[in-house]
């Protein structure tokens, strides 16, 4: 052997470990009687050997909606099966890729307490400098994000002898405004990766069912000066190792409320049982071509 030159043993280090253990889980007697699904487990750990494991980020604020995606394309639940109530978690829930368990997906906790945890941090950032191919899911909502456990009269944006339409308003502009905090520190993120990775990226503007009647806005405001101009500086600057995508639905429709009773935006007239699965559909089918 060549001076310098990698033999195949060395190759089937960690990862030919994960491939085989894969191979093995399969079980050879069902492999042989299904051969179909045997050629694509083995098309999957073969392409997993050289190319090299994926790791998928969902990210966002807390209340957007980032673990009822990842229960949806994990295989957990099906969308009718979510109950729609809002779930806090302290660490990043790692799960497998329903279609390609080769796929780990590890979803970041959004509320601030935990969302900057040194441990959340440093375990998202050694699952992607292990990883050949990043992706990123950032959960969006154009601030319409979950209370949890909030009271009106707890909610910053409140005051007393307020009308819930002011208060509303101003929650939406404190939700927006922490969107793109949190862009910029993805941003920082995904920027000390090395140059030999490349780096794809989904927003997933969801909770149409609360604003599918100001589409128009919701879109200019994600591709134009505010979101929009973040991620066209970073897709500029890397030179093309960084792509960018755009897809929007409802996972779940559900009133905004306070925990009080107070509703502060009911889902919008019209958003029936045939536009909540067309939109579905749609957002589904975008995260999964994402994963192609």
């Amino acid at each position: 052997m060549k001076k310098g030159s990698v033999s195949m043993p060395a190759l089937v280090d960690d990862i030919g470990v994960a491939v085989l253990t894969r191979l093995a889980e399969h079980g050879i007697d069902r492999m042989v009687e299904n051969s179909a699904k045997t050629k694509n487990v083995l098309a999957r750990a073969w392409k997993h050997l050289f190319d090299g494991r994926v790791s998928v980020i969902i990210t966002g604020l807390g209340g957007a909606g980032k673990t009822s995606l990842q229960k949806i394309i994990s295989g957990q639940k099906k969308a009718e099966e979510l109950d729609g109530h809002y779930h806090i978690s302290s660490t990043n829930e790692r799960t497998e890729l329903r279609e390609n368990s080769f796929v780990a997906v590890y979803t970041r906790p959004g509320q601030p307490d935990w969302y900057g945890n040194a441990d959340v941090y440093e375990e998202l950032f050694k699952a992607l400098s292990k990883s050949r191919k990043i992706k990123v899911i950032n959960v969006v909502s154009f601030g319409y994000d979950a209370l949890h456990r909030i009271t009106l009269d707890a909610l910053p944006s409140h005051a007393e002898g307020q009308g819930l339409d002011v208060t509303l308003r101003a929650y939406l502009e404190q939700q927006r405004a922490m969107e793109r905090e949190r862009l910029a520190e993805l941003v920082t993120l995904l920027g000390s990766m090395p140059a030999s990775k490349t780096i794809n990226i989904l927003t997933v503007i969801n909770k149409a069912d609360l604003w599918h009647d100001r589409n128009a806005e919701v879109v200019r405001y994600y591709e134009g000066t505010n979101y929009g101009a973040v991620i066209a500086a970073m897709t500029a600057s890397n030179g093309g190792r960084i792509t960018h995508s755009m897809t929007s639905g409802s996972l779940i429709p559900v009133n905004l409320r306070t925990q009080d009773g107070f509703v502060l935006a009911p889902v919008l007239s019209g958003f029936d049982l045939h536009m909540r699965r067309r939109y579905l559909e749609n957002l589904i089918n975008d995260v999964r071509e994402f994963f192609k």
